[in-house]
C-alpha cells in the first residue's frame, strides 16, 4: 500500500481548536477507506506572521514531505500556495472565492462556507431580535482578505437595515478585549463578527467577552453559537473540512482538481442559543425560532 501525506496549512498556530479541524479532515478521509490503495498521514503546519515569506520558508520542508495534496485554510493560504510544492491544492475558506480569484490554476479547487446573501440574512435576523438597535459594531480582521471583503460589503447592508456601522479591527487575540471596550464606548447595541481563522480559534474568548459586556452578537459559523454565541447563520467549518476530505479523496483516486467544482453549503444553518438570549434578557422572536435549524439551551 502506498503512503500519502496530506498537509494542511493555516495562518494560525496549532491549537486545540485547530486540531479539531485536522481531526475532522483525518477522520473523514479514513471513512472513505484506503483511497485507491493509499494510506494517509495528515500533518498541520501553521504560522501567524509574514504569511508570504513563511510559506516560502516552509516550501522546502513541504517538498521534502512530498504531499499528495495540500489543504489550505483561509484565502491567504490559498492565494499564496503557488510556492508550495504539491501537485494539488484544496482550499477551505469563508469567502467569495471568485471575487478573490482563488482558482488560478488547474491544480486547485476547494470548499467555501460563504454564499451570496448570508451577511444580509444575519443582519435581518439581528433586526428582528433587536428592532430598536441603532449602532452595530463589526469585528473584522484586516490581515484576512475574506474578512476585509465582507467588511467592505457590510457598508450597504448595515445602512439598509438602519444600522450605523462601527468598525472594530483586530489582528490577533491581544486586540480582542480592546475591541470590545471600544464597542461599549461607542454605545454599540450589537456586534457582528466576521469570521477568520484567528477569530475561529479564539471563538470561546470572543463569546465570553460578549457575555461579559452583555453585547448581543451574531456570527457566520455554527461553531460560534456552540461556543456561547447568541446567533449564527451560515455554514460550519467542521463540515467544510469534511467536504474538503471528499475532494482530497477524489484527487487521491486520480481526479484532477480542475474537474472538481468548488463546493459550498447547499443550505445555511440557523443556530440560536436560547440560554444566551435569556442571560441577556432577550426574547427570541417566534419568527426566528420557527426558522431555527438548531436550538441550544
Amino acid at each position: 500500500m502506498t503512503a500519502s501525506t496530506v498537509i494542511m496549512i493555516g495562518p494560525v498556530l496549532h491549537t486545540r481548536e485547530v486540531e479539531q479541524l485536522v481531526t475532522a479532515l483525518r477522520e473523514s478521509l479514513r471513512e472513505f477507506g484506503d483511497a485507491g490503495g493509499h494510506s494517509l498521514d495528515v500533518i498541520y503546519r501553521g504560522f501567524t506572521r509574514d504569511l508570504t515569506d513563511r510559506l516560502l520558508d516552509i516550501s522546502s520542508e513541504i517538498e521534502a514531505l512530498r504531499p499528495a495534496v495540500v489543504v489550505a485554510w483561509g484565502p491567504d493560504c490559498a492565494r499564496y500556495s503557488s510556492p508550495i510544492v504539491a501537485p494539488s491544492i484544496v482550499f477551505v475558506v469563508n469567502a467569495d472565492w471568485v471575487a478573490l480569484n482563488l482558482v488560478t490554476t488547474q491544480r486547485i479547487t476547494g470548499v467555501s462556507t460563504w454564499a451570496p446573501g448570508f451577511l444580509r440574512e444575519r443582519l435581518a435576523l439581528l433586526r428582528e431580535l433587536l428592532p430598536d438597535a441603532r449602532r452595530l459594531a463589526i469585528l473584522w480582521e484586516p490581515s484576512d482578505n475574506g474578512s476585509v471583503r465582507t467588511f467592505n460589503e457590510s457598508a450597504a447592508s448595515t445602512v439598509g437595515f438602519g444600522f450605523q456601522r462601527e468598525s472594530l479591527e483586530v489582528r490577533g487575540a491581544p486586540d480582542l478585549e480592546g475591541a470590545f471596550r471600544r464597542a461599549i464606548e461607542r454605545d454599540a447595541d450589537a456586534l457582528c463578527v466576521l469570521s477568520s481563522p484567528m477569530s475561529f480559534v479564539y471563538r470561546a474568548h470572543i463569546t465570553r467577552l460578549a457575555a461579559t459586556h452583555r453585547l448581543p452578537t451574531v456570527f457566520d459559523l455554527g461553531e460560534f453559537a456552540e461556543a456561547g454565541g447568541l446567533l449564527a447563520y451560515g455554514g460550519s467549518l467542521g463540515k467544510a473540512f469534511r467536504q474538503a476530505a471528499f475532494q482530497v479523496d477524489r484527487i487521491l483516486r486520480g481526479a484532477r482538481p480542475s474537474t472538481l467544482p468548488v463546493e459550498r453549503p447547499t443550505k445555511p444553518e440557523l443556530v440560536v442559543n436560547l440560554a444566551v438570549a435569556r442571560s441577556l434578557g432577550l426574547t427570541m422572536p417566534a419568527s426566528v425560532l420557527a426558522r431555527a435549524d438548531r436550538r441550544l439551551d
